[in-house]
């Protein structure tokens, strides 16, 4: 969560933004020489209009495709409400349909049109989880959505409750006129004002510097809810990681939860500008869940070298 005090006291519909935009149309390669993601461009449609499907998932008959993990994990066997999901995120005139009978076939839909559902993001808000993950058994059923949790010893972290506090950090980063401002909804609205420009937070710098712990992560509960970022800090004194040498797939990511016509792309130039890009629509990375999939060990967490480095990820195995 954001520390109180320091919650932005203004909205800005439209300020100028310092950072253009990036297009990437090519592979491009990490510190390893290995792609993070395949940079192509994006999926061209998002499927046509269909019939109101059945607005909730339930656990189909057939296992799970999902990743295996050291401690296994617990299929919570709720079915999903995702007319109830769209409703918080979009408001109450949105509901949930399904264009075709695939598991990437459900929408958000209400009079601005129909908006893809992030499957990863309603299970975290449904179950109240900020580790729960989303999985179907059948790419071809739209029904056999899953949601799981992990067991308690497959997390070697813990949240902090004091919250994360960014007015200090936007002093660090840009110096001490920068001040703290919310330029829209979600994880991604809040900035750093310095004149008539907004600048993209540093969320990891934030949550070391203050727990004093280096390997702090920043991590939000859900996409829509700005006040829902949290650091994260090992629960163990004697915590230490080791580098996972597998490199983080992105694009990988993308297509398992969104489908095969996703791509990850970097709209900003920091580690945290990825995006999940699909159909026109740019959806959230949830690096956590990236490097615990890349790694098969819902345990992992990952970190960026370097804020302004796209390519600096790195995964993590971590213990005791």
């Amino acid at each position: 969560m954001i520390s109180s005090s320091f919650r932005a006291t203004s909205r800005h519909a439209l300020i100028p933004a310092l950072i253009a935009m990036l297009a990437f149309t090519a592979a491009c390669g990490g510190e390893s020489g290995v792609p993070i993601g395949q940079l192509t461009p994006p999926d061209g449609g998002a499927g046509g209009e269909g019939d109101a499907g059945d607005a909730g998932v339930g656990p189909s008959d057939a296992p799970s495709t999902g990743p295996s993990t050291d401690a296994a994990p617990s299929d919570t066997g709720l079915k999903l409400d995702l007319s109830a999901y769209c409703r918080s995120v979009f408001g109450s005139s949105s509901s949930a349909v399904a264009v075709g009978g695939g598991a990437y076939d459900w929408r958000c839909t209400d009079t601005a049109g129909n908006r893809r559902i992030d499957l990863q993001d309603a299970c975290r808000v449904q179950l109240d989880n900020i580790d729960a993950w989303a999985d179907f058994s059948n790419v071809n059923d739209k029904g056999s959505w899953r949601c799981f949790t992990p067991a308690a010893a497959a997390n070697p972290f813990a949240a902090q409750t004091a919250g994360i506090e960014l007015h200090g950090q936007c002093t660090s980063q840009y110096g001490a006129a920068a001040q703290l401002v919310n330029v829209a909804n979600g994880v991604n609205s809040w900035r750093c004002q310095v004149g008539a420009n907004t600048l993209p937070i540093d969320y990891q710098a934030a949550c070391k510097q203050q727990y004093s712990s280096p390997f702090a992560v920043p991590r939000f509960k859900r996409a829509s809810d700005e006040a829902s970022w949290t650091c994260f800090t090992p629960k163990n004194p004697a915590f230490s990681a080791q580098k996972i040498s597998a490199s983080l797939d992105l694009t990988g990511y993308c297509q398992h939860l969104h489908g095969p016509g996703a791509t990850a792309k970097a709209v900003e130039p920091n580690a945290l500008g990825w995006r999940c890009q699909v159909g026109g629509e740019d959806l959230l990375v949830d690096f956590a869940d990236a490097c615990r999939r890349t790694a098969v060990d819902r345990g992992a967490f990952g970190q960026f070298r370097a804020f302004d480095d796209i390519y600096s990820w790195d995964c993590f195995r971590g213990g005791p």
